[in-house]
């Protein structure tokens, strides 16, 4: 579970997948912790902006612009 999405979802309780009737392990899918975060009432997490800062160097300081 390397997805935000898994790890999210995982937080809010949902299982990292099963075992089958064969006993096989199965992962749950990036789609179905989505749909399960949805029946949840959260929404799917938005990747972070990276905020841009702009630098000008005027004589003697430096500000932000």
């Amino acid at each position: 579970m390397t997805d935000a999405r898994l790890i999210l979802a995982e937080r809010l309780g949902v299982s990292r997948g099963f075992r089958d009737h064969a006993g096989q392990w199965r992962e749950t899918s990036v789609e179905t912790a989505e749909a399960l975060l949805a029946a949840l009432g959260r929404p799917r997490p938005r990747p972070r902006r990276r905020r841009r800062r702009f630098w000008t160097k005027t004589p003697g300081s430096c500000r932000r612009t």
